[in-house]
């Protein structure tokens, strides 16, 4: 019999070398007396040797799974133990382990009436006097029988654990292993000091954890029927776009301006224009009442290079230069077009310093800063400039840009002319009214005037608050109906979160407005637009009257 005296050094060396299956395992070898500690090192140990025999002699696969769950159970054993109250069953659990045959099959364990778990060897011999369970038992009036029934019931919860997971371990799927553990985590049984579950509990627990797998196989499936109708509608949509170049090259653009406002052709054009040919679209759409050339374009771009160059150069000479130039003070503006393009679409990183849009960009502006002094540069005009230039070459964009600019609409707000301000943002107000009431009483009562979002709406025409895919659709349809279509977007991005909007208040309102969700859809975006009956000979009327009232107000 060991004792505590027991070290590696008093097993004999002829039992360290002996083949697997020969380890002697019989209860005699361990003295149950010892304390709990001294036993689980030399069960390591024994287990440790164990392990290092194996591996000398090369021992089958199927032996060494044997010895891995011996060692994993003696594991959970362990933990197990750690957690009982008082500690009154871990050398049971070690005296049941080592006397388990070495070829025990998991999912066959051995009798309860086999394991002797009457023994209490926690308290039998850790210091004299202490009582062990038994002794307890006797003295408080606990049956005894109740006891070892419930340390056999702990120790056939261990195998059933064990033959779970080696179901588990069995699976080819990582999938289904993941399952399987997860079920094994459901339906482990408590811990010692916590009451058994019943049946019906054990019942209730697997049918729960059954519905959670199948809620989560169904999110999974619609999930990716969702993403497989979303690749068909986007092959759909290039399949539909590829055709339409091919009709827009052959049988639109060649005679333009008789096919124009064919219904055919404006039926495509609301559905969007072929990104390859629409630079070309928008040149003819815009058109050049202006009348500005290549060559104009180069002489402004010249001079702003110069205006830039004066600056560098030292203050008494730039003085002298300014003061002959005083009368056209808005042509400062290019100074301060630089701080403005890095803060365009910094998603792209095209336009800013070092991207491959960064010069063009500023030459753009530059020019025109130069080319209209009374208007110069201003904010929002380097979104404009840049979505052309994503379309067409730089002069092209030029040439764009200034007639663009130089339609009314467009023109009051960067001349920032306050009469025609006012009256557009009323004549938004009353077609606001007019389609969703309840949402503009929610708009007055918070006090959330329109300049707080149309302004930028228009001056960037959505390019800036819209993901810009969507923001040149709008760009197509605008160039092909006009200054209402601004109106009508607007109104047809309120009538989409019409809901969401009534529900918030000032702060997150004016954040939302001002940032529409990038998760906008387009086709359900130009569906609500399309619900907005807002014809030109209404909006020309609405504009003049309100123009007309403006007039008349004394100025502020």
């Amino acid at each position: 019999m060991l004792s505590d005296d027991v070290t590696s050094e008093s097993i004999s060396p002829d039992t360290k070398s002996e083949p697997p299956n020969t380890i002697p395992m019989d209860e005699t070898q361990l003295d149950f007396n010892a304390p709990s500690p001294r036993t689980h090192a030399l069960t390591s140990e024994i287990f440790l040797t164990k392990s290092h025999s194996d591996k000398e002699n090369h021992a089958t696969e199927t032996e060494r799974d044997a010895v891995d769950e011996r060692t994993n159970v003696d594991a959970l054993a362990a933990n197990e133990s750690m957690s009982c109250v008082g500690g009154g069953l871990d050398q049971d659990y070690d005296s049941a382990f080592i006397e388990t045959p070495e070829n025990a099959s998991i999912s066959e364990p051995p009798s309860l009436d086999a394991i002797d778990l009457s023994r209490d060897s926690s308290a039998a011999g850790s210091e004299p006097g202490t009582p062990n369970d038994a002794e307890k038992a006797s003295t408080d009036g606990t049956d005894i029988d109740s006891v070892i029934v419930t340390k056999r019931k702990t120790w056939w919860r261990f195998w059933k654990g064990k033959e779970v997971d080696a179901t588990a371990r069995k699976g080819h799927s990582p999938r289904a292993e993941q399952l399987v553990s997860t079920t094994g985590l459901l339906m482990e049984a408590r811990p010692v000091s916590l009451p058994v579950k019943s049946e019906k509990e054990e019942r209730k627990h697997r049918a729960e954890y059954e519905q959670m797998i199948q809620q989560a196989k169904k999110k999974e499936q619609r999930e990716l029927e969702k993403q497989i109708k979303q690749r068909r509608e986007k092959c759909k949509k290039e399949d539909e776009l590829a055709n339409s170049v091919s009709t827009w090259k052959t049988d639109i653009l060649p005679t333009w301006d008789t096919m124009r406002n064919n219904k055919a052709v404006l039926d495509m054009w609301w559905h969007g224009l072929p990104p390859s040919i629409r630079g070309t679209v928008w040149k003819r759409a815009i058109g050049n009442g202006l009348q500005i050339t290549e060559d104009l374009y180069e002489i402004f771009l010249s001079r702003a290079r110069e205006k830039l160059r004066i600056k560098k150069l030292n203050r008494e000479f730039s003085t002298e230069i300014e003061t002959s130039l005083r009368g056209i003070d808005h042509e400062k503006s290019v100074e301060v077009v630089h701080l403005d393009v890095s803060r365009t679409f910094p998603q792209l990183g095209i336009f800013q310093e070092g991207g491959p849009m960064f010069q063009s960009l500023h030459d753009v502006l530059e020019a025109y800063a130069c080319y209209r002094p009374d208007v110069g540069y201003v904010q929002g005009m380097s979104f404009l400039a840049a979505v052309l230039l994503l379309n067409m070459d730089v002069s092209d964009a030029f040439v764009c840009l200034a007639n663009l600019v130089s339609r009314p609409c467009h023109l009051a707000f960067f001349r920032v002319d306050e009469q025609k301000i006012s009256a557009y943002f009323e004549v938004f107000k009353v077609f606001f009214n007019q389609y969703f009431p309840k949402l503009y009483a929610h708009f007055v009562s918070l006090n959330l005037a329109p300049n707080m979002f149309l302004l930028d709406w228009i001056c960037t025409l959505y390019s800036r608050s819209l993901p810009l895919d969507i923001a040149c659709r709008v760009w197509d349809v605008y160039f092909r109906d006009g200054d209402e279509f601004l109106f009508k977007t607007a109104l047809g991005i309120l009538s989409l979160f019409h809901s969401q909007m009534l529900e918030m208040e000032f702060i997150d309102l004016a954040r939302f407005v001002t940032r529409i969700p990038q998760t906008v859809n387009s086709d359900e975006l130009f569906s609500h637009i399309a619900r907005v009956n807002i014809t030109t000979k209404r909006y020309e009327q609405v504009l003049t009257a309100q123009l007309a009232v403006q007039q008349q107000q004394p100025p502020s």
